[in-house]
């Protein structure tokens, strides 16, 4: 994955192990999805258009394995600490 200029990473892992760069939007999305938040809720909250936040949830999908937003939030908490391996 190419890093855009001046965006910040944030590494998590996949559901395989390996590691990952989500993008700290893409990061920050995750943390709301993990909560609960539904779509329309996270781009309320961030400012940003539902399409927007749809894509950074298909692309860190794309990234992590995951085969759903549930197995996104459950990795996501897993990796933060919230949820035990």
């Amino acid at each position: 994955m190419t890093k855009e200029p001046g965006a910040q990473r944030h590494a998590t892992a996949t559901e395989g192990g390996g590691s990952i760069d989500l993008s700290q939007r893409q990061a920050e999305i995750l943390a709301l999805v993990a909560e609960g938040l539904q779509n329309k809720e996270i781009a309320y909250r961030l400012g940003i258009s539902e399409a927007t936040v749809k894509a950074h949830i298909s692309k860190a999908i794309q990234l992590t394995g995951c085969r759903n937003r549930i197995g996104l939030a459950f990795l996501w908490m897993q990796q933060t600490g919230r949820l035990l391996p």
